[in-house]
């Protein structure tokens, strides 16, 4: 159900998020390891060309509800959607990219974050 049909505010400026940070979450089953360091290696510098940082970058996650078989979970922050499409889209990324597809599986989530009062739980 989405949040809208359910009458929620769901604190973003905007439809799209404009306005507020927006995050890249990855679930990552890694096949071919090595190909896997050589994406780890390289990834960092194309995410801060647009803005964005890493968050959480970890080989091991605990589901607290649900399963988790994947290898890796990421986070990358980015100061708006627009930002965090043109990196995942860009030319410096696709080979990336390209790489990531061929030595791992992984969903890939594109979110907005909050606004401050929403963060705070103030409406």
């Amino acid at each position: 159900m989405m949040a809208g049909a359910l009458g929620l505010d769901i604190g973003m400026v905007g439809g799209d998020g404009a306005g507020v940070s927006a995050y890249v979450i990855s679930r990552v089953s890694i096949r071919d390891p090595a190909a896997m360091e050589r994406y780890v290696a390289e990834a960092p510098a194309t995410v801060a060309q647009f803005g964005g940082r890493y968050l959480v970058r970890a080989n091991a996650a605990t589901a607290l509800e649900g399963s988790w078989d994947d290898d890796r979970v990421v986070v990358l922050e980015f100061p708006t959607r627009q930002a965090a499409l043109a990196w995942y889209h860009s030319p410096e990324y696709r080979h990336l990219r390209d790489l990531r597809w061929s030595a791992a599986g992984a969903t890939i989530l594109l979110a907005a974050g909050v606004t401050p009062d929403v963060a705070l739980g103030s409406d």
